[in-house]
C-alpha cells in the first residue's frame, strides 16, 4: 500500500509539472501583433528623441529671442535650464553644456515664427546613438511656410543614411500636428520582435516610416491622438517586417494604437502614459 501511495504522488507531480510546463510554454508565446507593436513602441520613442529633443529646442530657443529684454532671464531658465545660451555673433548663438557646444543654431537674425525664415539647428557632438545616426553633426533645416507651420528635413551620415522629412504645424502651446516621412537607425528592438525560436537574431537596425494620416500631439510629443503610420524594420540579414499603426485616443489621457501586422489587428492600450526623458 506504501508502494502504491508513493506512486500516486509521482504521478501527481508528474501531472502538475507537465501543466505547468504548458502554462510556462503558453506565457512565453508571443500575440500576434507583438512584433507590430514592438516596432510602433521603437518609432514612438525615437520620433520623440528627433521633435522633443532637438526640434522643440528650437522653436523654445525662437520664443527666446522674440521675448522682451527683462523677460529673457525668466525664459532661459525655465526652458534652457541645463544649457548655457552664447551668442556667437551674426545671428549665429550656441547652447552649451559647461564647456561643450551642444547645439549650434544659425538664427539669420529672424524669427523661426516669420513665414519664410530658414534655420540651420545643428547637434554638434557626435550622435552615433542618435535616430538619425551620424558620427558627426546633425544640421536640421528648420523653414516656416506658412502660420507657425514648419518644413523640417536633417540627413544622417550612414549607409543607407538616416533622414526626416517633416512638415510641423503648431496648433496651441503642446500641440502639434506632424505628417512626412523617415528612416531611423535602432540601437535595439526589444525580443517581442522575435515571433518564433527559429526566427533569425539578426538584430533589426534601421526603421522607416510614413505618416499615411497626419499625427496629431496635444502634450509636446509624448502622446499621439490621432494618425495612422507605415513601418517597415529593417534587418541585416535582408529580413523585413511591416506594420501599419492608428493612433488612438479614446477619452481624455487614454491613449492607445490598433497594430495591424501580418493580416492580425489589434488595439493595444498605451496606459499608463508614455514618458521618454
Amino acid at each position: 500500500m506504501k508502494h502504491l501511495s508513493v506512486l500516486y504522488t509521482l504521478f501527481l507531480l508528474f501531472i502538475l509539472f507537465s501543466f505547468s510546463s504548458c502554462i510556462y510554454e503558453n506565457q512565453r508565446e508571443p500575440q500576434p501583433t507583438q512584433s507590430g507593436k514592438a516596432i510602433y513602441d521603437s518609432w514612438h520613442t525615437h520620433m520623440f528623441t528627433v521633435l522633443q529633443g532637438d526640434i522643440l529646442k528650437a522653436l523654445h530657443f525662437s520664443y527666446y529671442l522674440d521675448t522682451q529684454e527683462s523677460q529673457k532671464i525668466a525664459v532661459e531658465d525655465s526652458l534652457f535650464s541645463l544649457f548655457k545660451i552664447r551668442d556667437l555673433s551674426n545671428g549665429v548663438w550656441g547652447l552649451f553644456l559647461g564647456a561643450d557646444k551642444i547645439y549650434d543654431i544659425n538664427t539669420s537674425t529672424t524669427s523661426l515664427y516669420h513665414v519664410g525664415t530658414e534655420w540651420i539647428f545643428k547637434r554638434t557632438v557626435s550622435s552615433s546613438n542618435h535616430p538619425l545616426f551620424s558620427n558627426s553633426e546633425i544640421a536640421y533645416t528648420i523653414t516656416c511656410i506658412a502660420d507657425s507651420t514648419w518644413n523640417i528635413s536633417a540627413v544622417g551620415d550612414g549607409n543607407p543614411f538616416c533622414y526626416v522629412s517633416l512638415q510641423l504645424q503648431q496648433l496651441g502651446p503642446t500641440q502639434f500636428d506632424v505628417s512626412g516621412e523617415g528612416r531611423f537607425g535602432i540601437q535595439s528592438l526589444n525580443s517581442y520582435y522575435y515571433e518564433a525560436e527559429n526566427e533569425s537574431n539578426t538584430p533589426v537596425v534601421f526603421l522607416s516610416f510614413t505618416l499615411e494620416e497626419t499625427a496629431k500631439s496635444r502634450n509636446n510629443f509624448q502622446n499621439w491622438s490621432h494618425g495612422i503610420i507605415s513601418l517597415r524594420a529593417y534587418k541585416l540579414d535582408g529580413n523585413e517586417r511591416v506594420t501599419q499603426v492608428q493612433m488612438l485616443n479614446p477619452s481624455g489621457d487614454v491613449y492607445a494604437v490598433k497594430v495591424n501586422y501580418k493580416g492580425v489587428s489589434k488595439v493595444w492600450s498605451l496606459s499608463p502614459n508614455y514618458y521618454y526623458y
